[in-house]
């Protein structure tokens, strides 16, 4: 499936602090006021019939949690992150964009990676270049191209 230009992903990310992006499982990955979020609550299957989703930090050892009804704005966030665990990350929105711009590209087009990854890298600031490593970013263009047909539809 395709990242952040598949139409369900392009309609529900429309708030300014709500970027909604596909994890690498396929499941959803929520960018909100510098911090990023995982489902927690429903399960994947469960979430287009779910009336609320339960979201958690990404970072495995934070205490953030937030309420998202259905997969819209806004989020309310329940339980604070711990500020010493670790901090807002406003570059993590860039990341998760490029990595988005890169998966769908590498579906797209029968470029090289490196072709690939320095297009994507001549748009980034230069505080996002080293946030994922070029062998990472190559092994994920494989991954997408060689994912069967039926799942790139």
């Amino acid at each position: 499936m395709n990242c952040s230009s598949s139409p369900l992903i392009k309609k529900l990310s429309t708030g300014q602090t709500w970027n909604l992006f596909r994890s690498q499982r396929e499941g959803y990955k929520l960018f909100s006021l510098g911090y990023t979020y995982t489902v927690d609550k429903p399960k994947l299957s469960e979430i287009e019939n779910a009336s609320k989703i339960y979201w958690k930090c990404s970072i495995a050892s934070c205490t953030g949690r937030a309420i998202s009804s259905v997969l819209k704005p806004p989020l309310t966030i329940t339980q604070g992150h711990i500020s010493n665990n670790h901090k807002m990350q406003p570059a993590k929105l860039e990341e998760l964009e490029s990595l988005a711009l890169i998966k769908n590209q590498a579906l797209n087009s029968n470029d090289n990676p490196r072709a690939i990854i320095r297009k994507t890298q001549l748009k980034l600031p230069n505080e996002c270049l080293s946030m994922v490593k070029k062998e990472a970013m190559k092994q994920i263009i494989r991954r997408k191209r060689n994912l069967p047909i039926m799942i790139k539809l």
